[in-house]
């Protein structure tokens, strides 16, 4: 489908996000010239394209926290240096992030490390709560029965899902409520399909975009197909965190018991602009 409005090419991205729209939803809700109509006011400055630039891991995140990472202890218990015990699963050999050993973020909170105790309380702000430390629980309630051989495969998943669900918890959320102050008479339903394929656009543009100007077609073509294996799960999830966090933390629990690599990896892919640095 050709979309094109003021120099972007929507149309990979928006017929993704049709395509992969769940039929539980009902119909996709607007049509080429609705979705041309509504890209176009979001794209004029200091719009909904210019607020999704500054959710991106240029903005607010950059200097407050930083992704934990995760690794085996040695044979001999010992994690490795700038790690400790991964407290929240006593019987798991594994470590994680120490935020107190980190230059400029050394409070811990939850699954990051955060610049100090207030921009950690923004954080839990931005994630209902208790949230924050949710995903960490889940992953230890799941764990608890599991063998060394299935919990060495989820020593990568851990932060991945966390990434995963902070990703839905804050930039979708926040990009859908946003986009609903933009425009108050737009339905739910379209301003979440809006929303996404602007999302969307914006991190495939991002990524082909560092990758220099020799690589840009590569980068995206691999977004593209990234996309189009993450694009359902997003929606439906995002769905959930719109309507009740319950719900969402319900689907992270089975997500989290069976996880699904390949998927994690796109994703990754997909949300990368948006996610909080390493540690």
């Amino acid at each position: 489908m050709s979309l094109d409005v003021r120099g972007h090419k929507f149309g990979d991205v928006a017929s993704t996000v049709c395509s992969a729209w769940p039929s539980s939803f009902g119909e996709f809700p607007i049509n080429r010239s609705g979705a041309n109509r509504l890209l176009h006011l979001a794209l004029y400055e200091g719009g909904m394209y210019d607020d999704i630039k500054t959710m991106s891991n240029k903005g607010w995140s950059r200097h407050n926290y930083c992704a934990k990472d995760f690794a085996w202890k040695s044979q001999d218990g010992v994690c490795p240096p700038r790690m400790k015990s991964f407290a929240r699963i006593k019987i798991f050999p594994g470590c994680s992030s120490d935020c107190s050993a980190t230059r400029d973020h050394t409070q811990t909170c939850g699954m990051q490390c955060a610049s100090s105790k207030q921009t950690c309380a923004e954080l839990k702000a931005r994630l209902y709560g208790s949230v924050v430390t949710g995903v960490a629980w889940v992953v230890a309630d799941t764990m608890k029965n599991l063998t060394k051989a299935l919990a060495d495969k989820l020593v990568k998943i851990i932060p991945q899902a966390a990434r995963f669900a902070e990703f839905v918890l804050t930039v979708v959320r926040d990009v859908v409520a946003k986009y609903k102050e933009y425009q108050p008479r737009l339905d739910m339903k379209s301003a979440v399909a809006v929303s996404l394929i602007l999302l969307f656009q914006y991190s495939g543009e991002n990524r082909a975009g560092a990758a220099g100007q020799d690589s840009r077609g590569f980068w995206m073509d691999k977004f593209k197909d990234a996309l189009r294996e993450v694009a359902k799960t997003v929606l439906k999830t995002a769905w959930k965190v719109i309507t009740t966090v319950d719900d969402f933390m319900i689907f992270m629990k089975k997500f989290v018991a069976k996880p699904d690599p390949e998927f994690l990896e796109n994703m990754d892919m997909v949300m990368k602009p948006f996610l909080f640095f390493g540690c």
